[in-house]
């Protein structure tokens, strides 16, 4: 028995050691291990991942961009491409928890508009009939209504910009989804 253990703790480390994480970045992440390289390679490889479409390249780059350079003075931008990011997934819950992070970490965010743009559009798909997956499982349908994210984002975005046109047009979402 305790010869099966050694043997496994064996292959596991040998799995994930710290030569084979330095050549699959992607295991880094995903074990939280930091990766070589500095924060405007990661930047930069996060912002060409989003143009090209990657979502989730770009997330990876962005999450060490956010995590790993937390003293750098963009590194709260890493929180709103990730935004970005999972809006364009159809992830809702999590591209709101991003934007949400990143307003509790930049005290002037540069993306503050757009930012508040991507939570009203959220909210509008919400609204129009676009769900979470069932249980937050990739694999179910889309049939959760998420209607309480919906109201709580129709809410931020008309107390951040309450004399704005979004702030008018959150106001506006949030009067139809409860008149329905």
């Amino acid at each position: 028995m305790f010869r099966q253990s050694i043997v496994i703790a064996m292959c596991v480390l040998s799995v994930f050691s710290p030569a084979q994480a330095r050549r699959h970045p992607r295991h880094c992440v995903e074990m939280g291990q930091r990766v070589t390289g500095t924060f405007e390679q990661h930047y930069e490889a996060g912002k060409a991942a989003l143009e090209a479409g990657d979502w989730r390249i770009a997330i990876r780059h962005m999450e060490l961009v956010a995590t790993q350079f937390e003293g750098h003075p963009q590194a709260a931008e890493g929180h709103y491409w990730k935004g970005v990011a999972y809006f364009n997934m159809s992830e809702w819950r999590k591209a709101h928890q991003c934007l949400a992070e990143y307003f509790k970490r930049d005290a002037s965010p540069k993306y503050f508009e757009d930012a508040c743009r991507i939570r009203l559009e959220m909210a509008n798909r919400i609204r129009e009939g676009e769900g979470e997956h069932l249980f937050g499982v990739k694999q179910m349908p889309r049939w959760s209504k998420a209607r309480e994210l919906a109201l709580e984002m129709y809410d931020e975005v008309s107390m951040s910009m309450p004399s704005s046109e979004l702030g008018a047009q959150a106001f506006y979402g949030k009067g139809q989804l409860l008149w329905e």
